[in-house]
């Protein structure tokens, strides 16, 4: 990151000493979220949140960190020009709560380099067929923010059962997750 000018927000999850992980919480879904997630082993109860779709019982009363759930076609279309501004303003909310927020993208990062092509041949991947953005466009957004906050994180998980079973991994153990490459960790198999 260094090398070209960025600041390496994580540390190597080698370097942190792990605490033992909490298994005695619920998951609080927001009450807006329309599809929610599925969590067989793990208790869950409704309720408004102020943002993020999912948060841990055991820090609800402070949360420090929130999950939010996108498709892969929610994702791309809360980096549109249409939405961009509302989903910055949720990430600022996040800021002033002094909370990490980890947007849990339902698709691998494949996908999002290449929806233009699964929107051409007509893939489950629904990407609405006007659309003009390109994947570079979307990503470099993503980038930007993940650059301009530090309480932020995209994970991009191969569908709606991994992104539940990621999303009760880390709620076992919020502050050592939200201090590492959750992306990285994904793709060596160790989250």
């Amino acid at each position: 990151c260094s090398g070209v000018g960025l600041i390496n927000k994580f540390k190597n999850h080698l370097d942190i000493d792990r605490p033992e992980d909490n298994n005695d919480f619920e998951i609080y879904i927001d009450t807006r979220e329309q599809l929610p997630l599925e969590f067989e082993s793990r208790a869950t109860e409704r309720k408004t949140l102020k943002f993020g779709d999912y948060c841990a019982s055991n820090t609800y009363e402070k949360c420090l960190l929130y999950v939010e759930r996108k498709s892969l076609a929610d994702f791309v279309g809360t980096l549109s020009p249409k939405h961009f501004n509302r989903f910055r303003n949720e990430i600022m909310k996040a800021a002033d709560s002094q909370a990490f927020l980890i947007v849990l993208v339902e698709s691998v990062f494949a996908n999002a380099m290449s929806f233009k092509k699964k929107r051409d041949i007509r893939s489950k991947e629904r990407i609405h067929k006007d659309t003009k953005m390109n994947p570079g466009y979307i990503l470099k957004r993503m980038r930007d923010l993940c650059q301009e906050f530090s309480h932020i994180q995209f994970l991009f998980v191969d569908g709606r059962d991994e992104s539940s079973r990621v999303a009760e991994k880390i709620f076992t153990n919020p502050v050592y997750y939200s201090q590492i490459d959750l992306q990285y960790m994904y793709d060596i198999s160790n989250l």
